[in-house]
């Protein structure tokens, strides 16, 4: 079985960045647990569009000049089909549960969890791909770019910790 394994942190800027990256944790935690109600919200009542229909609409009422809820309403929601609808509910399933499980890894300090969030921040881009190839979404290309710069964050992490490690042993 796996410990978490304690370094001391070095110097203050260290513990700066180290709470800074305590505090993506948290957010990431609660982004996931609002991923996973939505996911559940959008399998079980079967429509997406009417749910963001609603949405927009009700922005739309509060500022008839929202550029974003005008072009969300006619640019994006006409072309999500059930697939895309199907999709869109088993990604963010998948994606809250992966994150709650990497991050509760990362927070309790195992090492295995770094590798673990390498690994699936890597099959989500990949997938994120796939699928943009099959439907051509603008927001697949941000979420894989997010993903990415995700995974460098996650390597730099994983490298000083492996450093920290060799140097108190």
């Amino acid at each position: 079985m796996y410990k978490a394994i304690l370094v001391p942190m070095s110097s203050e800027p260290s513990r700066n960045i180290h709470r800074i990256f305590i505090v993506s944790l948290v957010l990431k935690t609660i982004n996931a647990f609002l991923e996973l109600a939505v996911s559940f919200v959008f399998l079980f009542t079967g429509s997406i569009t009417a749910g963001l229909s609603f949405i927009v609409q009700n922005e739309v009422v509060r500022d008839r000049d929202d550029v974003f809820a005008d072009f969300f309403r006619h640019s994006v929601l006409p072309h999500l089909s059930s697939h895309s609808q199907l999709f869109v509910a088993t990604y963010l399933l998948i994606h809250g549960a992966a994150k709650i499980f990497v991050v509760a890894g990362l927070l309790s300090r195992r090492i295995w969890a770094y590798k673990a969030a390498e690994f699936v921040l890597c099959a989500f881009i990949a997938y994120q791909m796939y699928e943009y190839a099959l439907i051509g979404s603008f927001w697949l290309v941000f979420l894989s770019a997010f993903d990415t710069a995700l995974l460098w964050l996650t390597w730099r992490e994983h490298q000083t910790m492996r450093s920290k490690i060799e140097n108190a042993l």
